[in-house]
């Protein structure tokens, strides 16, 4: 089939793209844009195939992301995932060309309430020996940020994360 070429106006010469070359395109700009990290969500439309991959949505009331874990990812989790499980899972996005649709990696995947305890009894280790606790009590956990004293602001490696 003959390329086809159109005069968009200020780029003259333009080549229609093929549907596959747009995904690869989209493909390129969102696998090499974007960061692994960490997605909070509710588990949604779990289904685990007989191949070891489990396959979920992320959700929350504005959005879903499709989830992915494959099999080696999924044999080394702790947590067994359900529908309605509030979780924080680690990965990075792809695009699964054959559908143009894009989806999340999953490597690590964490109930939520338990990476909050977590994270809370790591920052707590870090507030009692400075004396802040109360403090850091007072101000609330939301989103396990402290903000203390002439503004310095309190981390934890989960910090981020929930």
């Amino acid at each position: 089939m003959a390329e086809l070429e159109f005069d968009l106006g200020n780029e003259a010469g333009t080549r229609a793209e093929s549907v596959t070359e747009f995904t690869r395109r989209v493909k390129t700009l969102l696998e090499s844009g974007l960061t692994p990290g960490w997605v909070r969500g509710e588990v949604s439309n779990l289904r685990i195939q007989t191949s070891g991959h489990v396959y979920f949505s992320l959700k929350d009331t504005g959005a879903q992301l499709a989830a992915v874990m494959f099999r080696g990812d999924a044999g080394r989790q702790t947590v067994k995932l359900r529908d309605g499980m509030q979780v924080v899972a680690y990965g990075e996005i792809s695009v699964y060309e054959a559908r143009g649709n894009y989806q999340l990696i999953v490597r690590v995947v964490v109930e939520r309430c338990r990476a909050e305890k977590k994270a809370r009894a790591g920052l707590q280790d870090f507030l009692v020996p400075v004396g802040l606790l109360a403090l850091a009590d007072l101000l609330g956990w939301v989103g396990l940020r402290a903000w203390v004293v002439l503004g310095v602001r309190v981390r934890t490696r989960m910090q981020s994360v929930i």
